[in-house]
């Protein structure tokens, strides 16, 4: 027990960090403007972005009647969106995706968007006016009303002035809207409409290599055949080979008899005996 007491805390023992009333203050303004659906998940997504010196997902002022969705955008959080990703042309799709749950929107709104960018399962990024435009367009039931509401999200003048955008931004949009058909629902599977075929990505078939050729031979045979200085054509008629100038000396010379076979060594020696012996007897034969 005496540790006990002697670990209790008076007024003058806490001390509280000199920033946290302001940071408390803001939390508080920012909490009452945006009115998030689940506050616990805002928060989180509030102080994260301040840790990582980021735009906190807070609306500019409190929308009064409060603006309701489907997927819970209103034209606050499409002012807060449009400001934390003005700076890309092309928003990566894990960005975009953290400043939309910053909001706590309904992801399934998310993909119904990318879906209509045509980018959903397809790119890695989505067009930044493409998906202003697209998000705009659900929050208004006409094409003039949402060309109206896109120009006051885009415009950097002060409220109360002429909300102007620069004219390309203003034609991109435009045609990218008009393009649409919004007078029916419209399916889509996989990030494709209802009865469109995905486009198949043709690849190159790799040649398929050739049977390995006997290099030594191949060469051989086009280099024998290639030099045909001491070769001639050969013409076969009726099996017979034509006889020519350089073919052989024995084939143009006439064929006269047999040709005899000389005798051989020992039959040589063998007639010069006999001939010895009948010279001696004084018979000798020619």
């Amino acid at each position: 027990m005496p540790e006990l007491i002697e670990q209790m805390y008076c007024s003058q023992q806490i001390v509280i960090p000199p920033k946290f009333p302001y940071i408390l203050k803001r939390y508080c303004k920012a909490a009452i403007k945006t009115q998030p659906y689940d506050l616990l998940r805002w928060s989180y997504e509030y102080f994260k972005a301040l840790a990582e010196h980021r735009e906190p997902p807070v609306k500019l002022r409190l929308e009064y009647p409060v603006y309701s969705t489907e997927g819970g955008l209103t034209r606050g959080c499409l002012k807060v969106l449009a400001n934390q990703l003005s700076g890309m042309s092309e928003v990566p799709l894990p960005v975009l995706k953290n400043a939309w749950q910053g909001f706590c929107l309904d992801p399934h709104e998310l993909k119904r968007v990318l879906c209509l960018c045509e980018v959903y399962l397809r790119e890695e990024t989505v067009p930044f006016l493409h998906f202003i435009a697209v998000a705009g367009g659900l929050l208004t039931k006409t094409l003039t009303h949402t060309m109206i509401l896109l120009c006051e999200t885009l415009t950097k003048e002060p409220d109360g002035g002429s909300a102007a955008i620069p004219v390309n931004e203003f034609l991109t949009m435009y045609k990218f809207l008009a393009k649409m058909d919004a007078s029916k629902d419209v399916k889509y599977f996989n990030g494709y409409k209802e009865g469109e075929t995905p486009q198949i990505e043709s690849y190159v078939e790799e040649e398929q290599s050739e049977p390995p050729v006997d290099e030594e031979n191949d060469s051989l045979s086009d280099d024998y055949w290639q030099d045909t200085r001491d070769l001639q054509k050969l013409t076969l008629i009726n099996d017979h080979v034509a006889r020519s100038r350089g073919l052989s000396v024995k084939l143009n010379m006439p064929i006269v008899g047999k040709i005899e076979r000389s005798p051989s060594i020992e039959r040589a020696g063998q007639i010069e005996r006999e001939n010895y012996l009948r010279e001696r007897k004084g018979c000798f034969v020619l």
